[in-house]
């Protein structure tokens, strides 16, 4: 990667996902320094799981003095969900959106299969 890289600068030749900042590991030969950028990705908000492009009413509690807060919020016509449920699911989009069993999301945050 680092020769291909060198031999074409064109910025966003490459996409490299995962949860190892190369720059804090010992022992890497190459840490791509000078050629790679680090990108911080959070898990989704409830609205992106639902497919809702706005960011919610935080614009409108932001632009509002603090005591209008529970005003705005008694104002919204959202169902109340349970939310050991949604933290069950978590924020990743796979366990998130497609996993809709304790055993799938189980084997998708603990990184095994228990058997029995």
């Amino acid at each position: 990667m680092k020769r291909a890289v060198d031999r074409h600068r064109r910025a966003g030749q490459f996409l490299l996902t995962g949860s190892a900042n190369l720059l804090l590991m010992q022992r890497v030969s190459e840490s791509l320094a000078g050629r790679a950028s680090y990108l911080t990705l959070w898990p989704m908000t409830r609205r992106e799981q639902q497919g809702q492009g706005r960011c919610g009413i935080w614009e409108e509690l932001l632009a509002s003095d603090d005591g209008e807060w529970l005003e705005l919020l008694r104002a919204q016509d959202a169902a109340p969900e349970d939310w050991r449920a949604l933290a069950q699911h978590g924020g990743f989009p796979v366990p998130a959106l497609q996993l809709s069993s304790a055993a799938d999301r189980a084997v998708w945050f603990d990184g095994y299969v228990r058997t029995y």
